[in-house]
């Protein structure tokens, strides 16, 4: 990870390209999950660009922070291409012969540009916004406002509205309804369900084997135009949905 706690309160941020990351090496710091136990400890402290935080001994993540992607490298990107929430849109329909273009808003928090191409696809912005804390921003826009997920849940405790990304796992299915029912926020943290609509029954079949062969654990990221819902389902709540017109809307992310 790009980051991590120095206190168990998570009020403390240390960014493991900090100029004095060195003296942290060997030094317990804290997930970013606030519902997770793990110990972090900073790798290759020695050269900061290159650093990151990873857990070890026990006890092992508790949830979707154990993911691939404990590390995010800005350098190959430029922020100022990132456009949100165009970028998107752009996933769920794209014209042919043409390419989406980026729009230049004045940065806040942490973040430095140095590549020449802009964030495009879900894994892409997905590792960007889960290496960087929810309150720092990525080219203007604060990370909880594009990505919901564990960390910036009581933001998101009502429901969700507009375009975002959304971590979460696999629940459920209605063959009938060409729907899929997901836990948000990720297990074991959930709270409530999401339901994805498909107007396209080949790609709600697609989906569908996709997602049931990832079980109840999966980390799924989702991007969408969420709308707020408020419907008893079994043993929680409806409280957003979104249509999946493209499978570009879709991510499976792996584990460690």
């Amino acid at each position: 990870m790009n980051y991590a706690y120095k206190d168990t309160g998570r009020t403390k941020i240390i960014y493991a390209d900090s100029s004095d990351i060195i003296k942290y090496k060997g030094v317990c710091c804290y997930c970013k999950n606030p519902s997770c136990n793990a110990k972090m400890f900073i790798h290759n402290p020695e050269h900061p660009n290159f650093a990151y935080f990873q857990a070890s001994g026990k006890p092992s993540h508790n949830g979707s922070c154990g993911s691939i992607y404990n590390h995010f490298d800005n350098s190959k990107y430029d922020e100022k291409l990132f456009s949100f929430p165009e970028v998107l849109m752009n996933l769920e329909s794209k014209p042919s012969g043409t390419k989406p273009t980026g729009k230049s808003s004045p940065k806040k928090g942490k973040s430095t540009s140095g590549g020449e191409k802009a964030l495009k696809t879900i894994k892409e912005i997905y590792k960007m916004a889960t290496n960087t804390p929810p309150n720092d921003s990525y080219n203007g826009v604060k990370i909880k406002n594009i990505l919901a997920d564990v960390r910036s849940y009581s933001d998101y405790k009502d429901g969700i509205d507009g375009y975002h990304l959304v971590e979460c796992n696999f629940y459920c299915f209605d063959k009938k309804e060409k729907t899929i029912i997901m836990n948000f926020p990720f297990l074991p943290n959930n709270k409530y369900y999401l339901r994805l609509c498909f107007k396209d029954e080949d790609l709600f079949k697609k989906e569908y084997s996709r997602f049931y062969d990832t079980g109840h654990t999966g980390i799924i990221v989702i991007s969408g135009l969420w709308e707020k819902k408020d419907e008893e389902y079994r043993t929680k709540t409806i409280k957003a949905e979104c249509t999946i017109k493209s499978e570009k809307q879709i991510a499976i992310i792996k584990k460690k």
